[in-house]
């Protein structure tokens, strides 16, 4: 077994080890080494393993036909050239997805890396059988192997504690842990954080978390299901329930019923550009000016059918996002500028507003025209994308909760999108609320508490040329010790073709000649 093929070997074990956290990542298992520790490593893992097997391809093609090659069988020949072809294909996707690609096409890209990782190490091993069955007990360590080997792996073990956003999983922040925090099992629709910093949960009653999410208390609202909350001007709470609307002085309470001309009430908003007006929706919407004395109906232009979902003020107007799509007030009434089917959420953005659609996807609007932009989302059935809510990261990170699907996060203010945690799901997401690097969900399966790995930078260009330059360091010392091997094995020259024998003919004497 030569030099080269050695270390080969080594270094794609190191690299399909190196490969286990991301799987486990994928598949929401617990994962015991962050995957920012592991993008150096497997990356320079993965170029150096290149470059070996470009030494291994030449060195093979130069030595012409060996003795070994002489009696290998077309199947095997045949498994020799698809294992080029198949680790060609994980370094080339492994060195694209170092580059900014869209969502679809980056997705796609991992997609084929894992494949063709996974047909490689598939047919690397009957290989491997192969060719070190009766060599095993021949083979004898060298030094200058061992040696070669361990400067190898020796860098690739310190570029652990350099950690790096290089994956698409590192850079989201993926590999994190789900907690959950306060009731189990309880249906969490709407998240608040309050004026005096603790944090309210609206669903299956009211809950409060004085420590950042950690522990909750339930507030005492009695048998109701909450949709909306929204806070008054002086601190005060108002709940938009399936049997009605409530005030309250705080979070703790108490709740009292405020008299509303129809119900459930799944919308409420405190419009501060009217003098404290409160404006409720579901069945239409209704005003009143009087704290809830007085209604009055407020649905010229709305469509008859469907229930109104959110209300707000964005950019100086005022919007409605309900069944049949999102609408703003006019003074002629209101007017719909996006048809688009149940858009249960409307969140401002650093783009503009952001429209939630539970079949329609995630839209964007922006210098008053609609798009969508729900690019890398899982759709679900009939190619319908259902989004629940957006929430605003900053520099260019945002996260949208999926009806299907967990979370998904935008690295590039929301024109692309990756799922956050791919094992997460707890059924329907509704909302999210950011703590600091944690983040904080609403569930059918009550709330949740993301704890991500410590964050990683991206890789510098000092970074890209240690990497490089120990990659090319690796290819040169296995073509040197290639080089100074024993003498190869000599060709078997064709087999020698005997001359043909040609028939001696002897003289012929006559009887009568012999008797004479």
């Amino acid at each position: 077994m030569r030099a080269a093929g050695i270390a080969l070997i080594v270094l794609l074990a190191a690299g399909w080890l190196t490969a286990l956290p991301y799987l486990l990542v994928r598949l929401g298992l617990p994962d015991p080494v962050p995957v920012a520790n592991i993008d150096g490593p497997h990356a320079f893992l993965g170029l150096a393993a290149a470059g070996l097997l470009a030494v291994k391809i030449v060195d093979l093609a130069r030595r012409q036909v060996s003795v070994a090659s002489w009696r290998m069988s077309p199947w095997q020949r045949w498994l020799s050239r698809s294992l080029a072809y198949l680790y060609g294909a994980v370094v080339l996707t492994g060195l694209l997805l170092a580059l900014p690609w869209p969502a679809t096409f980056r997705t796609d890209l991992v997609n084929l890396h894992l494949l063709s990782a996974a047909w490689a190490l598939l047919a690397t091993l009957p290989h491997l059988v192969i060719h070190l069955r009766g060599r095993l007990g021949a083979l004898r360590p060298d030094r200058r192997l061992i040696g070669g080997l361990l400067l190898v792996l020796l860098p690739a073990l310190a570029l652990t504690a350099v950690p790096v956003a290089l994956s698409p999983l590192a850079e989201l922040g993926s590999g994190g842990s789900w907690q959950p925090v306060g009731k189990a099992g309880g249906w969490m629709f709407r998240l608040l954080r309050l004026n005096d910093g603790r944090l309210l949960a609206a669903g299956a009653g009211v809950w409060v978390s004085a420590d950042q999410g950690r522990t909750w208390s339930v507030a005492p609202t009695g048998p109701t299901l909450v949709f909306a909350v929204a806070t008054l001007p002086g601190g005060g709470l108002l709940l938009g329930t399936s049997d009605g609307l409530l005030r309250s002085p705080g979070p703790d309470g108490p709740y009292t019923p405020v008299a509303v001309p129809s119900v459930p009430v799944t919308a409420v908003y405190v419009d501060p550009g009217t003098a404290g007006r409160i404006l409720i929706g579901g069945h239409g919407i209704w005003a009143s000016s009087d704290a809830g004395g007085h209604w009055s109906q407020d649905v010229n232009g709305l469509v008859a059918q469907g229930t109104v979902w959110s209300i707000g003020r964005h950019g100086g107007v005022l919007m409605a996002g309900m069944t049949t799509g999102v609408y703003e007030s006019t003074p002629a009434g209101w007017r719909r500028t996006l048809a688009l089917n149940q858009v249960i959420s409307l969140d401002d953005g650093a783009g503009g507003l952001w429209a939630s659609s539970m079949g329609g996807g995630l839209a964007e609007r922006e210098a008053g025209s609609w798009r969508i932009s729900d690019v890398g989302m899982a759709s679900h059935g009939s190619s319908l994308v259902h989004v629940t809510s957006f929430t605003d990261l900053s520099s260019g990170h945002a996260l949208a909760t999926m009806m299907r699907g967990g979370v998904d996060e935008s690295l590039d203010g929301g024109r692309s999108w990756f799922q956050l945690s791919p094992g997460f799901a707890p059924g329907p997401v509704w909302a999210a609320l950011p703590l600091g690097s944690r983040i904080l969900v609403a569930t059918d399966s009550g709330l949740f508490l993301y704890n991500p790995p410590p964050p990683a930078p991206v890789p510098s260009a000092l970074w890209w040329l240690i990497v490089l330059l120990g990659s090319v360091g690796t290819v040169l010392a296995a073509a040197m010790l290639t080089m100074r091997e024993l003498p190869r094995p000599a060709t078997i020259p064709p087999p020698a073709i005997p001359a043909p024998r040609l028939a001696q003919h002897r003289p012929v004497i006559s009887t009568a000649t012999s008797a004479q």
